[in-house]
C-alpha cells in the first residue's frame, strides 16, 4: 500500500506556495500550453531554485554497498593505504534544479535525471560546470533536472589491442564501475519517485509519470545502461559474472521501502545522450535491435556526438576484455566475492555502439530520435583544446588555444551556448514526446554540423539547409 502524503509536509509546501506570491515578481504556470512554448529558449519569467546534496543512500542495512578508492590523497584527503573501501551511505547525494516559482499546486513538472561524466575516476564531480550548466538550463525550461553522484573508482588498461590498434582494453575495474554506477542511478530514480509520491518534495513537485534520463561521456553509458538494460539478464549478458561480486542490479542499498518502485521503467519517455555509448554482447553485432526487442519500453533518443571522438566511436567500437596477468584482468577489493575476466584477448568481447549507432538501430525500427553529428568534435566540447606543435593536447596551460569549433554548425564558440543549444534541442524533442506526436516527426532527424531550428511540438525542423544524409565529406 502507498504511504499517504505527510500532512505536516504538505502543509509546509502549501505555506511555501503561498508565500511565493510574496516572495517572487510573478508566479507561473509552466504546464498552461506546454505544447505551444518555445523551449529552444528559456521561458520568460522563470528563476531557478536548487536543493542540494538530497541524500538517496541508507544507512543501518544489512546489505551494505562498498565504494572503491584506488588512489592515496587522491580525492579523498590523507588515504590511509593506495586501496580502501567506503560503506557510507551519505555519500550518495543528489542535487535538484527547477524552477523556484511555478504554480506547483496545479502544475507538477516534468524531470531530467542526469549522470556526469569523468571516467568513473574518483574525482570526477557531479557538481563539474558542465552538468551544472546542462541542469539549470532544462530548470529554465520548465523541468525539474536532478544531478546524481554515483559510486566511482576506476583503474584504466592503457595497453594497445595487438589486432586493434585504435582501442586499448577495457579493465575488470572499469566494468565494476559501470555497474555500480547503473547500481546508484537506478536507485536515485526510485529514491526520487519516492520522495515525491511520499510528500517529501517541499519547494518543487515533479510528475512522476514524466521521467528522462541522460547524461554526458561516462555518465552518458550509465544513462543509457539504465533506460536500455531492463533486465537482469541484460546486464549479465553485457557484464558476465559481475552480479557474483556486486548483487543485483536493484540492491536494496537505497532510500527505498517498497518493492513496487523497483519498476520505474513505465514512467521514463526519452533519453538524453552526450557522446556516449550502448554496449552489447558481440553475438548480437548482426542485429543489434535484437538485444533490445524484447523490452516493454523502447526509448525515444536524442543523441550529440563527436565525428572523431576518439573514446567512443560514434558509430561502434569492439570491446576487448584485458587479458589474465594483469592488474587489470581481476578485483578482489570491495566486492561480495572476487571477480576477474575471462576470454581470448586478442577476441572481441562485446560491441559498443555510439550515437550513430544506437540512432540507426532505433530508427529502423521505428522508435523516435534525433542525432547531432560535428564533424571536428573529438570528446566533449573543446574550451579546453590547445594545440602544442600542431597536434591537440587537452591541457589547459600549455601552448596555443585551437579554434572552438565542437558547434554543430550554430557558429556559437563557447560550450555554454553550445550546452544552451542542446538543451533547447533536447527540451523541445522531449515536449514533443509528452505532447503526443513524437511516432509523427517526419522532418530531418539528423543533423551533421547544421542547426535545427524546429521549435514547439511541430513535426519539421525548418531549415531547408539540413537533410538526414548529411555528412562531413
Amino acid at each position: 500500500m502507498r504511504k499517504q502524503p505527510n500532512l505536516h509536509t504538505l502543509g509546509y509546501f502549501i505555506l511555501f506556495q503561498l508565500l511565493a506570491g510574496f516572495t517572487h515578481a510573478q508566479t507561473i504556470n509552466v504546464c498552461t500550453d506546454f505544447c505551444s512554448k518555445d523551449l529552444s529558449v528559456p521561458i520568460s519569467g522563470i528563476t531557478i531554485g536548487t536543493d542540494m546534496a538530497i541524500p538517496y543512500g541508507k544507512n543501518g542495512t544489512s546489505d551494505v554497498f562498498s565504494d572503491v578508492f584506488y588512489k592515496k590523497n587522491r580525492c579523498e584527503g590523507d588515504i590511509a593505504g593506495p586501496t580502501i573501501c567506503k560503506n557510507d551511505a551519505a555519500y550518495l547525494v543528489y542535487d535538484a534544479y527547477y524552477p523556484s516559482n511555478n504554480d506547483y499546486l496545479n502544475c507538477k513538472l516534468p524531470a531530467v535525471i542526469l549522470v556526469h561524466g569523468g571516467s568513473w575516476d574518483e574525482c570526477s564531480d557531479y557538481r563539474n560546470a558542465g552538468i551544472v550548466k546542462l541542469c539549470q538550463e532544462f530548470a529554465k525550461r520548465g523541468f525539474v533536472a536532478f544531478s546524481i553522484q554515483y559510486r566511482t573508482g576506476v583503474l584504466v588498461d592503457r595497453n594497445i589491442v595487438p589486432n586493434d590498434p585504435s582501442r586499448t582494453y577495457t579493465s575488470a575495474q572499469q566494468l565494476l564501475a559501470i555497474y555500480r554506477g547503473c547500481q546508484d542511478v537506478r536507485g536515485a530514480i526510485r529514491s526520487i519517485i519516492k520522495r515525491q509520491n511520499d510528500g517529501l518534495n517541499v519547494n518543487y513537485q515533479i510528475n512522476v509519470n514524466k521521467l528522462f534520463i541522460g547524461g554526458v561521456s561516462a555518465g552518458s553509458v550509465i544513462a543509457l545502461s539504465t533506460a536500455y538494460y531492463q533486465t537482469q539478464s541484460q546486464y549479465d549478458a553485457v557484464f558476465p559474472g559481475i552480479s557474483t561480486s556486486l548483487g543485483s542490479i536493484d540492491r536494496n542499498f537505497y532510500d527505498i521501502d517498497y518493492p513496487t518502485y523497483y519498476n520505474f521503467f513505465p514512467n521514463v519517455k526519452g533519453v538524453f545522450d552526450c557522446w556516449g555509448g550502448l554496449t552489447i554482447p558481440i553475438a548480437n553485432e548482426s542485429n543489434p535491435y535484437s538485444f533490445f526487442s524484447a523490452n516493454p519500453k523502447k526509448y525515444p533518443i536524442i543523441a550529440f556526438h563527436g565525428l572523431s571522438d576518439p573514446l567512443f566511436d560514434y558509430q561502434k567500437q569492439y570491446m576487448y576484455f584485458s587479458p589474465s596477468g594483469s592488474i587489470t584482468n581481476s578485483e578482489t577489493h570491495c566486492l561480495l566475492a572476487n571477480f576477474s575476466l575471462a576470454g581470448d584477448p586478442a577476441a572481441q568481447d562485446n560491441v559498443t555502439l555510439g550515437s550513430q549507432g544506437i540512432y540507426d538501430m532505433f530508427k529502423a525500427n521505428g522508435i523516435p530520435a534525433e542525432l547531432y553529428l560535428d564533424c571536428n568534435m573529438e570528446h566533449g566540447l573543446d574550451d579546453d583544446c590547445v594545440v602544442c606543435s600542431m597536434v591537440p593536447n587537452r591541457t589547459k596551460n600549455t601552448c596555443t588555444p585551437c579554434t572552438f569549433d565542437s558547434d554543430f554548425g550554430t557558429a556559437y564558440t563557447n560550450s555554454d551556448a553550445v550546452y544552451e543549444y542542446m538543451v533547447g534541442r533536447g527540451a523541445t524533442f522531449f515536449q514533443t514526446i509528452l505532447g503526443g506526436v513524437s511516432t509523427s516527426l517526419t522532418g530531418d532527424s539528423r543533423f551533421v554540423d547544421c542547426k535545427n531550428n524546429r521549435v514547439t511540438c511541430n513535426t519539421t525542423d525548418n531549415n531547408p539547409g539540413c537533410a538526414n544524409d548529411g555528412s562531413c565529406f
